[in-house]
């Protein structure tokens, strides 16, 4: 048993439970009447009484014996939102609304209130969300978005590259990657970019938006846009989100040129064509926020012609000019693989495997069902796991790690078969077994035909 001295009926009113008093004794019930209670009416009450005390006249007080039950507990009608708030861990505002609903021991819920919780304050913080902005750019470079992306796992063949920069006109979308050997090369590449984009609009550049790199806050940087007046937009701290668009645009041409590679079985060294193929395509494709205009047709009116593509890594015949051919028996067309498309001239790119360069050409016969770079012995295919862009994890044995001036070109080289190859015919037992051919001298490191260097990509 348990005894208190006072019982006060002021907090039994004040949590919603209706408190009687008469024919000498008082009694508690957990929900308020229905209507007005006036003197001699009648009153209904929908609750069920919970607690009966009779009156004492000794002590003029009424006497509450309570008991306390094993495996019987008394459950209190909480009608506190912040209590409930605090026993379901800190839930929201809309899960706890549908309570008194949806489970037994709450009956009714208070409205929730506008005071901070410290618990969610400390446990919920989070940052704000980066809406997207509603200003455009009413004509082209007005405003161009920028980036750099790197380093690459991988040196691309031939030139070294291991960054790209990305700029990108806000108003029309059209885009343009230059490719860097060091972060410091970003000075030149926007330079690049400047006398190329104002020189073919006849317009200005009035705004630059990028993210706090050194690359983009170096004095030399910040000099040339003051001297120029170009107004430079910088991201706050930690907040590349506020450079959404040049961000965004890296990814979407990152994973389309990592789609091809899949698909050709190239290498990581070709990460740079891959790109520039990818960039060609993107200036080129339709896109929801120009209403299904293309970036090229906003940027200079032109209503680009398709039918020039190929399909990235296919393998391509490559007519060998007369004067180049060592006899009138020898082969008019050499096997090679569609790299991508040569800027300026309406040629294509092609890489010939056989003397680990590039070549340019518009002589081609294409066979867009066949990728020889699956079948190269020595060549190792991009995998799902594996990328050579810098937004995967890199072991820290990798070569990326490496001083840029250290690279290594990744070509393909003669390695043993997979063990799953098929067997070599045997001989025929009555014929000798043919003497070992002499080996070649291997490949120089570089290629000679190295000295190409790609122009910037569009």
């Amino acid at each position: 048993m348990a005894s208190a001295r006072l019982f006060s009926t002021g907090t039994i009113e004040k949590n919603g439970y209706s408190l009687f008093q008469g024919a000498r004794k008082m009694m508690i019930f957990d929900k308020q009447p229905e209507g007005a209670v006036d003197s001699g009416s009648t009153i209904r009450i929908k609750g069920r009484k919970i607690l009966e005390a009779p009156y004492n006249p000794a002590s003029n007080l009424y006497d509450l014996t309570l008991e306390i039950l094993l495996n019987r507990r008394v459950h209190l009608n909480v009608r506190s939102y912040k209590t409930w708030h605090r026993r379901f861990g800190h839930a929201g505002k809309e899960p706890l609304r549908h309570l008194p609903k949806n489970v037994k021991g709450v009956d009714q819920l208070d409205p929730a209130d506008d005071e901070p919780c410290e618990g969610c304050a400390f446990g919920k913080s989070h940052r704000l969300p980066f809406p997207p902005s509603e200003k455009r750019a009413t004509e082209p470079l007005e405003l161009v978005h920028t980036d750099l992306d790197g380093p690459m796992r991988t040196a691309s063949v031939g030139s070294g590259f291991k960054y790209f920069a990305s700029f990108i006109d806000d108003y029309s979308g059209l885009a343009r990657a230059y490719f860097l050997k060091f972060k410091s090369d970003a000075f030149r590449a926007f330079n690049d970019f400047k006398a190329w984009a104002e020189n073919q609009t006849g317009r200005k550049i009035k705004r630059v938006r990028s993210d706090r790199g050194g690359e983009y806050t170096s004095n030399e940087f910040s000099e040339l846009l003051r001297s120029l007046g170009i107004e430079h937009h910088k991201t706050m701290p930690d907040s590349p989100q506020q450079n959404g668009h040049a961000e965004r645009w890296n990814r979407t041409i990152t994973e389309k040129a990592l789609s091809m590679l899949h698909h050709a079985g190239l290498s990581h060294g070709f990460w740079q064509l891959a790109i520039e193929a990818a960039v060609h395509i993107y200036n080129r494709q339709p896109m929801r926020r120009l209403k299904w205009r293309c970036p090229i047709t906003l940027w200079d009116g032109t209503i680009p012609d398709v039918s020039y593509f190929r399909v990235f890594g296919c393998k391509a015949y490559v007519h060998v000019q007369k004067d180049k051919r060592k006899g009138k028996l020898d082969k008019k067309a050499v096997e090679m693989i569609f790299v991508g498309y040569e800027q300026g001239s309406k040629g294509y790119k092609f890489w010939n495997p056989a003397t680990h360069s590039i070549v340019v050409s518009r002589d081609v016969i294409f066979d867009k069902e066949s990728f020889p770079a699956r079948k190269i012995p020595g060549n190792r295919p991009v995998t799902p796991d594996d990328s050579p862009f810098s937004d995967q994890e890199v072991p820290s044995d990798d070569a990326s790690n490496a001083e840029p001036e250290n690279f290594e070109i990744d070509i393909p080289l003669p390695i043993p078969l997979p063990e799953d190859a098929p067997p070599a015919p045997p001989v025929p037992p009555e014929q000798p077994a043919p003497p070992p051919p002499q080996q070649p001298d291997p490949p120089p490191a570089v290629p000679s035909a190295t000295t190409f260097s790609p122009a910037p990509s569009s």
